[in-house]
Parts: C-alpha cells; structure tokens; sequence
C-alpha cells in the first residue's frame, strides 16, 4: 500500500494522522513524542524496551531516544510532536516505562479539534490531554533525575552534529570539538543513543529537508544545500525514515 501520512502544525506541536505498513529502522526525533495506535499490530522498541502494540495502546519517545518500528501488516496511528517549551516541559517527567493503555477516542478527539483549530488553547488542550494519559508511567517522586556523564556528552554530541548538519560528516572534527577519541565516542554514542553518529547526522539532514520543505523549497535544491549525491539519494533517505517520498510530505503537510 502507499503510505499516507497527514501532519498538522501549529504553536509548535504537530500531530501526524498516519496509514501505513511501512517498518521503521532505528530513528530518533528532536522533538518530544506522544501517540497512539488506532488499528493493526506493529512492534515498537524505544530505548531497548521492546512491546508488542495493540489499539487503545499509548507509546511515549523522549527527544533523541532511539525507537525502531516493525511490521507486518498494515496498520493506523497518532502521533503528537511536542516542540519548543512543551518538549522542555515534558522532559521534566521522570518516565518509569514507555508504555501505556488510554483512552483511544479521548486521543483521538484531542488530536482532531486540534487539527481543526489553530488556537494557543487548543495547543494547551491537547498537552493537558496527553499529560493526564502518561500519569500512570510517571514516576511519582518528582525530583529531576541527573543525567548521567555519558548521557550528556551524547546530547553534546546531538547538538553538534545539529549545528553543522549542513556540513559533511566528519568524526574526526566531532570527537575533536567534544574532547574525545573518535572510538571512544562512537562507542560512547551507540551505547546512549541506540544509533551510530553518522546514522544520527543523516537523520539531522532529514529533519532538516523537512523544515525546508515546509518553507516550499524544491527538493533539488535541499538535497544539493544538505550533501546529498542527488535528489534520488534524497528521496531515498527521506522514504527509509518518513515512510513518504519528501514531495508526498509536501503535499501532505498542513501548517498555520
């Protein structure tokens, strides 16, 4: 089947409305990520916890968590991507799992008067929704967890790699700004973030295609400005992530 994938934004968060059977690989996502599934059976796996996914089940991904979906069959899902001071304050959760059963037609209604109305209070509506949903995988001691050592040299490593995403990959230079060897922080990194460095830079590059197609630039262009070989190459990397071509996210992608 082709995969149809609906995404609305705005007051930073976007929800996708997602028909689909394709099987994600390893990923991870700058924003915060709360869903559901609505139909179909898919596996999903965030940070090593692997869970076989039923309707009515909830799936939370932290920023930068690695998650890697599998299926095979078809299947419909949620997804809401909480951006810019919702993602800082959901990352003050302390989550006890990543895993939750909800209410399906609660999510879903949240999710559509969103879609529908572009207002601040239709944002908060949405965030106090999904909040009350994640209670029961939230640590009930409050106290911010310290992030262990290795754990942060893994965000620095994340935001370098943000910040000269339009550049080549080069470990070297990496392991260089970060004070480290470029074996010890490949192993370091694939140990906290489930990825490799450079799997992490081409998802980067992704994350940045779409924001340039949301400013309408042509494909060719962003594939030439973010050192892909082509737009085929391009093309190809979009679709191993997103699950649609960069032009089907374009035509599908609903912001105000």
């Amino acid at each position: 089947m082709k995969n149809e994938i609906h995404f609305y934004e705005h007051n930073k968060i976007e929800v996708l409305f997602s028909h689909s059977s394709h099987t994600f690989p390893v990923h991870s996502h700058d924003a915060y990520c709360i869903g559901i599934v609505q139909d179909g059976n898919i596996a999903f796996t965030i940070a090593g916890k692997k869970k076989a996914m039923n309707p009515g089940e909830l799936f939370v991904i932290p920023s930068d968590y690695p998650v890697k979906i599998v299926t095979t069959s078809e299947y419909r899902y949620i997804t809401i991507c909480f951006k810019g001071r919702w993602k800082t304050e959901l990352l003050k959760l302390q989550l006890k799992d990543y895993y939750a059963a909800a209410d399906l037609c609660e999510f879903e209604n949240a999710c559509l008067k969103f879609a529908e109305n572009d207002s601040l209070e239709s944002a908060k509506f949405l965030v106090k929704t999904v909040k009350s949903m994640i209670k029961p995988i939230v640590q009930t001691r409050r106290e911010a967890v310290e992030m262990s050592e290795q754990r942060k040299i893994a965000r620095e490593i994340c935001e370098y790699i943000q910040e000269h995403v339009n550049e080549a990959y080069r470990v070297d230079e990496i392991a260089e700004a970060i004070h480290l060897s470029k074996y010890y922080l490949e192993r370091l990194f694939k140990r906290e973030m489930g990825i490799t460095p450079h799997q992490y830079y081409t998802q980067a590059k992704i994350r940045e295609a779409k924001k340039k197609l949301y400013s309408s630039e042509k494909a060719v262009n962003i594939a030439a400005d973010l050192g892909f070989s082509d737009q085929s190459h391009l093309s190809h990397s979009f679709y191993k992530l997103m699950g649609i071509t960069p032009k089907d996210y374009e035509d599908n992608y609903h912001a105000r």
